[in-house]
């Protein structure tokens, strides 16, 4: 029994001096530029976990976190500015088994030095910041390009630089957590690679090409995403683009509006192709957005999931093609979200072949087509549609019509200017002019008040409506 005793006390004091002769290694906190000249120079002697706090003012440099660090500042007055860049494509690695999703073409014409003319790549700078690494915070902030002002007096034209490639990239395998940062004037303000992770909330991304990039997992909430559209006239804008990813947004502003920086009119409405949101083979929710500007579409949707709840949608498009909410082969639920549309043309909500949707308790005004449905199985149930040119368009598709089930329960359609509903549509045929063609899919429903529209109830009357329509 003593020697039991003996033992247990002798393996206490070797734990005790091992407490004492291995320490716990804790994390420290670095300072910039007190402890380090750069903030570079912290992140490569900081150990696993360290701190680096970092002093207003501008540090011209690009960083690479390759360890789980927290990067925090004191505000818009901590600056990152990295050199502005030629735009080009991030491209991703498809995964196993899949094709590539894009093709890169990037060149620049330039003399040669026998007077030809040669096809020269683009000299592109790197990202301000690349994260490599699990658990890395940043933290208050300003990432942008150098020779960049914000501060303007309203007499002076602004010159404004080239952008920076991008803010932050996040590597696969990486995990990042990014708060209260603001990242101005670059091609992308955020790219996501394909088995990364992105938290990002309480944060500004101002004028970009595509301001998110998302292939692998991102959860964005709670910031403003916005752009005047100041680089190029022509160009097409993207606010958040989810290619085969997963992306949580939640109670975000965004918006795209055209503004010239040199006090000319704004260009063109019509021919530009801005999209707020736009998802590919995705899975996607969204709650409590607000998505508004000069758009194309605020939200499009192909393959994949998608949850839609509680939105706000303003757009003013610049065509017939113009959309709120585009859904095409997904499966989507879509509910209480408020569709608004600001000029005479465009669609609130368009759902198109081979898609599964169900439409509950939204309510869409003043587009020139309410909800439009081709080819789809959807289900609309006590949906508000009011004041738009038709309130619902059921359009014939001939390849997809064996597959349209449409049901409408409970749905308030009134004061639309043409049709409440309408089982017609029309297309132009050479030499025929114009040529009306029906709707063939399956409908049915209940419960519907289809009342007080101006042109018609339903459209065409003698179409073979089934009960559950009020005439």
């Amino acid at each position: 029994m003593k020697l039991l005793e003996y033992m247990v006390l002798i393996l206490s004091i070797l734990l005790l001096l091992r407490g004492e002769l291995m320490p716990e290694i804790l994390p420290k906190e670095w300072q910039v530029p007190r402890d380090f000249p750069t903030i570079q120079a912290a992140v490569e002697a900081a150990h696993e976990g360290d701190k680096i706090l970092i002093a207003p003012g501008i540090y011209q440099e690009h960083l690479v976190i390759s360890k789980s660090l927290t990067l925090q500042g004191a505000g818009p007055d901590t600056i990152l500015e990295g050199e502005p860049s030629e735009f080009e494509l991030f491209m991703e690695e498809p995964a196993e088994g899949e094709q590539p999703s894009g093709v890169r073409i990037i060149v620049r014409l330039g003399p040669s030095v026998s007077g030809e003319i040669p096809m020269i790549p683009k000299t592109v700078g790197q990202p301000a910041i690349v994260i490599q690494a699990r658990q890395v915070q940043i933290r208050g902030l300003q990432i942008r390009p150098q020779g960049l002002r914000v501060d303007y007096p309203p007499w002076e034209s602004p010159l404004v630089p080239r952008p920076l490639r991008a803010g932050v990239l996040v590597e696969k395998g990486a995990e990042a957590l990014i708060e209260q940062v603001i990242i101005r004037n670059t091609h992308y303000g955020i790219v996501v690679k394909r088995g990364a992770s992105l938290t990002l909330r309480h944060s500004i991304l101002h004028n970009w090409t595509r301001g998110l990039q998302i292939w692998g997992t991102a959860t964005v909430e709670d910031n403003s995403i916005h752009n005047e559209d100041i680089y190029e006239s022509e160009s097409s804008e993207v606010a958040v683009l989810i290619e085969g990813g997963r992306a949580f947004l939640r109670r975000n502003r965004i918006s795209i509006f055209h503004v010239d920086p040199y006090g000319m009119s704004a260009h063109r409405i019509g021919d530009f192709f801005d999209r707020a949101i736009e998802a590919f083979d995705s899975d996607l929710v969204m709650e409590d957005n607000h998505i508004v500007g000069d758009l194309h579409h605020n939200i499009s949707i192909f393959g994949g999931k998608a949850s839609i709840r509680n939105n706000l949608l303003i757009y003013r498009g610049g065509n017939e093609f113009s959309t709120g909410l585009k859904i095409g082969s997904t499966e989507a639920a879509v509910e209480s979200n408020t569709v608004i549309g600001l000029m005479p043309h465009g669609v609130g909500i368009q759902i198109n072949p081979k898609a599964q949707v169900i439409l509950k308790q939204n309510r869409l005004s003043h587009n020139w087509i309410g909800i439009e449905i081709s080819g789809a199985a959807a289900q609309l149930i006590e949906n508000e549609i009011y004041a738009n040119k038709t309130g619902i368009q059921l359009t014939p598709h001939e390849e997809a019509d064996i597959l349209a089930q449409v049901e409408l329960v409970n749905n308030k359609i009134n004061q639309n200017e043409e049709c409440g509903i309408a089982a017609q549509s029309s297309r132009y045929v050479y030499g025929e002019g114009k040529v009306y063609e029906i709707f063939k899919g399956q409908l049915k429903g209940k419960g519907n008040e289809i009342e007080d529209n101006l042109g018609s109830n339903l459209c065409p009357p003698d179409y073979p409506w089934p009960p559950g329509f009020r005439k």
